[in-house]
Order: structure tokens, then C-alpha cells, then sequence
């Protein structure tokens, strides 16, 4: 009496059951390194900016990557030094127009700069002489040009600075004393900035512009003790890294909530007892990082922080036993490295994922669901079977 019904169940149960997130190869940008690469960002025209070098050479400066990708231009950041000699380039961002701000380390001083989308080199104005190596970086640019990172003085203490554009005076922003932090990692275009203490309990903080800056710290996982910022989205969306009570850590998502009120919410794991970290977010809803899986083996991560959920996971390049994923723009497109035992290099690396959303229900709710729909079709039949006319096959 339930030949109509049965056949339905293996449908209705493969509905029901959570799709399990998509494995995205790595793809190897080609750079034009002979050593390591590392590609630190992305924009969302997928201009990458690389940095590496060649063998026996350490210093081999940095670059953008034009699309297409691998295969595309190669425009290399302008050095001072013929051949970057004894130079060594950070990028460490990259702006929609193709701007990039990094560390430039050349005389013993690493230098705050920026690339205009040309390549031309800009040491940002820095105050405090040059003497000894500082640790001064530029680490991150809006797309109207304001920048944020760290000045150090000489032999002296660090702060966090702000620049409102390539010419601007360094400002230093609201911090918790000299050297104590919090330092600046990102910026959106809204001006609000975000980044982390130093030391063994950071804490992640935010600057709110109003008539000013005002400094906060956003709030901890429960059982936690500490955190770390590292992006944000035009939305407010800020991820990072933080601990929930155990030897772990989690990657975790700051959602706002309105009026400078964030809430702490932990993006899922691969595995129970096995760490993640969440690096880069855009601004349709996914965030990237890395988890390692239950086998010990580190796995690339693509998130929705829309209802917090695994949608990919992304592979090392064949052999690669590691990887770091860094950034990510609004086409579904990852960037990172991957590191191979055999050569002790790093190459640079893209991951391209379909930005389609990926249902995702919890186990334990998808079998609920699939019994629900068996048992109701079962009755349905049985009601059915009951009415037909005596005869009735």
C-alpha cells in the first residue's frame, strides 16, 4: 500500500540532509618568483598583491597581478634601490582602484608605504628619525585613500596611526598607552577601524570615528580570555581569532548590532579540539581562514557569516602539507600560500569558489527533518489506503 510513497523517501532524505561544503583545489598564481611567493590581497577588480623572492637572492621585492589569473601582467612595486638591492616590500593591502600600502625596508629602516596603481612608490611621513630598524608598517587602505598602521619612535614606543591619505601627517590614534596597543589591521569605508593588542592576553579592539575616534574593545566568546581583530567589511562585519575557555583557538565573527554594541559569535570548526583562525572578509557575507581538520591537517575555510555555516574548504596545492589563507574579494575569489616540505618554499596561490549559497543544515536537524517527512508520508499513505473502495489495488 506505499508503492506510491516509499520511492519518495530517498528524495525527500537527500533534501533533507545538509550538503556538505565544497572542496576548492588550489590554483598556482605562476608568479614570477624562483623561491617563495606569497599573495597577501586581493581587490575586487582581482588585482593580487605578491611578495617573494628568488633563489639566492633573499630580497626580490613585490608586485601586483593583473588578471587574468595565473597568466595575466606582471607591474612590480617601484623600489629606490636598482633591482630592490637590499630592499625588502611588504604588501600588506590592496584598495578597489589598485592602491597598496605595505612595510619598505631598505637603510636599516622599515619605512610605512604606499603604491599608487602604477606602481609608484610613497614613504608615508613618519616623525621619528631613522636610526634604527622600527617596526613601522601600513596595514590597511580604504578606497578613499586613508590609511592605517603602526610608528614606532626611535628606540622609543609604538603607536597606532592613522594617515587620511599619501601626503597626510601620521595621527595617532586613541591607545592604551605607549607600546601597549592596540595596533590597527584594518579599515572599512565607513573610516572605522580595526586591529589588536600585543602580548600574551590581546584583545581586540575597534576605533569608531565620531567628531574623532573613539577606542573599544569587542566583547570575548564566553569562557574567553582573549581576541584578536583582523578585518572588516563595509557592513561593520569584523572577524579575527579568539579563544572559548579551551586550548583552542576559534575563529570567531563580531556581528553589529547597532550603536557600537557587537556581538561575539564563533564561526564553526572543521573538528572538535583543533584550532581555527579567520583572516579576511568581504562584503557579501563570507569570511576565509584556515581550521585543521580531525586528522591534524590544515585545511583552507570559506564561511557564511549570514547564518554562520562551513561553505568550502579549500586545498593545498598536490603535496603541500600547509597553507594560509589571507584575503578575499567579493567574486569568490581566495588568496594565500601554500608551503610544500620537499622545496621548504611557499608559492602563492588563488582559491576560485562558486559564491552561490550552500545549504547547510546541522546533522542532527537534517535527520529530524527526514524522519519528520517519512513519518508524514507514511500516514499520508495509510490514510489514503483506508479510504480507497474495497477492491482497490
Amino acid at each position: 500500500m506505499f508503492h506510491g510513497w516509499l520511492p519518495l523517501f530517498p528524495v525527500l532524505l537527500t533534501l533533507a540532509l545538509p550538503v556538505r561544503a565544497a572542496v576548492v583545489p588550489a590554483t598556482d598564481l605562476e608568479s614570477p618568483y624562483t623561491a617563495d611567493s606569497r599573495a597577501h590581497a586581493i581587490n575586487s577588480a582581482g588585482q593580487i598583491a605578491i611578495e617573494g623572492s628568488f633563489e639566492f637572492f633573499p630580497y626580490g621585492g613585490a608586485a601586483v597581478l593583473l588578471p587574468p589569473h595565473p597568466g595575466g601582467t606582471v607591474m612590480w612595486l617601484e623600489c629606490v634601490e636598482e633591482d630592490c638591492f637590499q630592499e625588502a616590500i611588504g604588501p600588506e593591502d590592496i584598495a578597489p582602484d589598485g592602491r597598496v600600502v605595505g612595510t619598505h625596508y631598505r637603510l636599516r629602516v622599515t619605512w610605512p608605504a604606499t603604491w599608487s596603481p602604477t606602481g609608484a612608490l610613497t614613504d608615508l611621513v613618519f616623525l621619528y628619525g631613522t636610526s634604527v630598524i622600527p617596526p613601522n608598517a601600513a596595514e590597511g587602505i580604504n578606497s578613499s585613500g586613508t590609511i592605517v598602521g603602526t610608528l614606532q619612535e626611535v628606540d622609543g614606543p609604538r603607536y597606532p596611526t592613522r594617515w587620511e591619505d599619501a601626503q597626510a601627517s601620521p595621527e595617532t590614534l586613541p591607545n592604551d598607552g605607549p607600546s601597549l596597543g592596540p595596533f590597527p589591521k584594518a579599515i572599512n569605508d565607513a573610516g572605522i577601524i580595526v586591529g589588536h593588542t600585543d602580548g600574551v592576553i590581546p584583545y581586540a579592539a575597534i576605533w569608531i570615528p565620531n567628531g574623532g575616534y573613539q577606542l573599544s574593545s569587542l566583547p570575548l566568546l564566553p569562557s574567553g580570555s582573549h581576541a584578536r581583530a583582523k578585518d572588516i567589511n563595509d557592513a561593520g562585519q569584523v572577524v579575527g581569532t579568539a579563544d572559548d575557555g579551551t586550548a583552542f583557538e576559534t575563529a570567531v565573527l563580531w556581528e553589529p548590532l547597532g550603536g557600537g554594541v557587537y556581538l561575539a559569535v564563533a564561526l564553526p570548526r572543521l573538528a572538535a579540539g583543533q584550532d581555527c583562525e579567520a583572516t579576511g572578509i568581504n562584503d557579501i557575507g563570507h569570511a576565509v581562514g584556515r581550521c585543521t581538520d580531525g586528522v591534524g591537517v590544515q585545511r583552507g575555510i570559506v564561511w557564511s557569516v549570514v547564518a554562520p555555516a562551513v561553505l568550502h574548504e579549500l586545498e593545498p596545492l598536490p603535496g603541500a602539507t600547509e597553507l594560509t589563507v589571507r584575503d578575499v574579494n567579493d567574486q569568490g575569489v581566495a588568496v594565500g600560500w601554500s608551503w610544500s616540505s620537499t622545496s621548504d618554499w611557499d608559492t602563492a596561490v588563488l582559491w576560485a569558489y562558486s559564491t552561490e549559497p550552500v545549504p547547510a543544515l546541522p546533522g542532527w536537524g537534517s535527520l529530524l527533518l527526514a524522519s519528520v517527512l517519512l513519518w508524514t508520508s507514511v500516514r499520508i499513505a495509510l490514510a489514503r489506503s483506508r479510504s480507497k473502495p474495497p477492491g482497490f489495488g
